[in-house]
């Protein structure tokens, strides 16, 4: 019985922490800012989350950002760099 519950713990533990990393795939990561560049790191097939992430920066400064280039990082991640405009 103490088995049992022990590995029905162990499986529901490890459900959850399966939806925890799927639910926190579309995040976007802010790598480095400056006054005129926000780079943001995310997913593959989630620029637009990067994009939003950018331009809520340079929307401080009274700008709008702009998509400069996407490079690969690992597997599934990506490296948006964006200018300020």
């Amino acid at each position: 019985m103490k088995f049992t519950m022990a590995l029905a713990a162990l499986v529901c533990s490890l459900s959850f922490a399966g939806c925890s990393s799927i639910a926190n795939r579309n995040d976007a990561r802010v790598l480095s800012m400056s006054a005129d560049n926000v780079t943001v790191r995310y997913n593959e097939g989630y620029l637009e989350n990067a994009q939003t992430t950018a331009n809520g920066i340079c929307q401080e400064r009274g700008r709008t950002a702009r998509l400069d280039r996407v490079t690969p990082s690992g597997t599934t991640d990506r490296v948006g760099s964006f200018s300020c405009i």
